[in-house]
């Protein structure tokens, strides 16, 4: 069973389809040139399955400290040998999912504020 999720940003468009043996295609169509990658869905933490695509979903989502992500998905708390694995998906996924927060902040156009009379 397959599960298609697709995002379009500006002229990019970004289609994940996620299948149901681990691996996940994305189609990334920017200026109608498709690009094809198939990647693996990584099992970080094994003691609670905690994928790698879960910690970036967290991070994107707004979560800013790994205590926060252990407390959402148990991530490293049981025998703790993803600890050092999870805090690097963690720390390059927040680092992404700030450099695309930034990027949007710059198209952002603020609506003047009413000046009381």
């Amino acid at each position: 069973m397959s599960r298609d999720i697709c995002t379009v940003l500006g002229p990019i468009a970004k289609r994940d389809t996620y299948l149901g043996d681990g691996m996940r295609i994305i189609l990334i169509y920017d200026a109608g040139i498709a690009v094809k990658k198939v990647c693996p869905i990584m099992i970080v933490c094994v003691c609670n399955r905690v994928s790698d695509r879960e910690i970036r979903q967290h991070a994107d989502a707004g979560c800013v400290s790994f205590d926060e992500l252990q407390m959402a998905t148990g991530v490293a708390t049981c025998c703790g040998c993803c600890d050092d694995c999870a805090r690097e998906v963690f720390e390059t996924a927040q680092a992404q999912a700030g450099s695309r927060s930034a990027a949007s902040a710059h198209r952002h156009i603020p609506i003047a504020a009413a000046v009381p009379a």
